[in-house]
């Protein structure tokens, strides 16, 4: 989770926003030179390799990280992606707020009609198996959305690093990932949230990205649990005034 919305990137930790307004340009060109399929490594790294050029990120990997890929979760990574949303709810200091369980990831990102899709950050240099904690360097979850004015966008909902990996453009990459498919896609914007606390905001203005809190005073409007029942049936608006 993150904070103002469900729609929320981190990086390490930090927790981003915005939406990218500049037109995507080229895409035809783009696609062609992705040809992203299922179990595409999109991004990798090695000791001996150049990082990929489409995804090169100036950053030089760490020792103990020098060859590590960026690809599709795959249903058998659940447990994986459940543990790296759970450490990012602890890096945001609200670890008792998840609620989903892999099973719950399983059905509703795997299935014949998935509800968002995830990357993870896999470190192809540790040899232990897939609990050690250096085995996954971080993990990004997004879906595709619809904006009526400009089409199918793409919503990063989750963008996070383990702290051991954070400085190494691991973050940098993901994003970068989930951008490239969301060209390919033919999408027209790309949107998170961000924590107005961090210096988050001032990294992706550097990007291109518009705060639209401040440029255009769009707020997020959101309802939770109990009140989003009670609104549907009625009930809620039956003790408050209506609008």
């Amino acid at each position: 989770m993150i904070s103002v919305i469900k729609s929320i990137a981190r990086v390490g930790g930090s927790v981003l926003k915005p939406a990218i307004r500049a037109p995507v340009q080229s895409n035809n060109i783009v696609r062609n030179v992705l040809k992203i399929t299922p179990g595409l490594s999109l991004y990798s790294t090695s000791a001996t390799t150049e990082m990929k050029p489409e995804l090169k990120t100036g950053h030089q990997p760490m020792p103990n990280f020098k060859n590590y890929v960026i690809r599709p979760a795959q249903v058998e990574d659940c447990g994986t992606i459940l543990h790296m949303i759970k450490g990012l709810a602890a890096a945001l200091h609200h670890g008792d707020g998840v609620e989903l369980t892999e099973q719950d990831l399983a059905r509703d990102g795997f299935g014949s009609q998935p509800l968002y899709h995830c990357l993870l950050a896999e470190n192809l240099t540790s040899q232990a198996l897939q609990s050690d904690p250096e085995k996954y360097l971080g993990f990004a979850i997004y879906y595709y959305i619809y904006s009526t004015w400009q089409g199918i966008s793409i919503n990063l909902e989750d963008l996070y690093v383990t702290e051991a990996a954070q400085g190494l453009g691991v973050g940098n990459g993901l994003m970068k990932s989930v951008a490239q498919m969301g060209i390919v896609k033919g999408c027209k914007r790309m949107q998170w949230i961000v924590d107005g606390s961090t210096p988050a905001v001032k990294f992706y203005k550097r990007q291109g990205s518009v705060d639209t809190t401040v440029e255009d005073n769009w707020h997020l409007m959101r309802m939770y649990d109990d009140v989003l029942t009670q609104y549907a049936t009625d009930e809620y608006m039956s003790t408050k005034s209506k609008l």
